[in-house]
């Protein structure tokens, strides 16, 4: 039997200049995918006139997004990194240098370096059945170990 359980995954987050001594998020979504990393293409291909397969390597960050339950200590600091890296009227981006390193239950542990905060919600919103919803931040980095 193989167990692909995700319960007890952890992950810890390291933004250089906003949070460098790093938080956890374990208050996942309950509602949307507590964290999920999309498929990156890694390669483009073309046809020649004649009907031969060209491949050529393209570079791709590879995005994680992080789905926490609003008002929490994970949003707080969620939502922190985001407004320091946001530029507005009358102010810069702290432009933080983001580590995220995700443990799940079997042990192994995925590293994303080198990376940036690109999106996250500016406010707390609300659903229909009256409940705060879900907080979904994305980030983008340059490498997986």
């Amino acid at each position: 039997m193989h167990d692909v359980s995700a319960t007890g995954v952890k992950i810890r987050v390291i933004a250089s200049y906003t949070a460098p001594a790093g938080f956890d998020v374990r208050r996942f979504s309950d509602d949307n995918a507590p964290y999920e990393v999309p498929d990156v293409d890694i390669a483009s291909t073309g046809m020649t006139i004649n009907g031969e397969l060209v491949v050529w390597s393209t570079p791709a960050g590879v995005q994680v997004n992080i789905s926490v339950l609003p008002e929490t200590d994970e949003d707080d600091n969620l939502s922190r990194v985001w407004t320091a890296n946001r530029i507005g009227a009358n102010k810069a981006a702290i432009h933080d240098i983001i580590t995220i390193t995700i443990t799940l239950p079997s042990g192994k542990v995925r590293m994303f370096t080198n990376g940036s905060i690109i999106s996250g919600p500016p406010t707390t919103g609300a659903t229909a059945d009256a409940r705060l919803s879900t907080k979904t931040y994305g980030f983008m980095f340059e490498t997986v170990v």
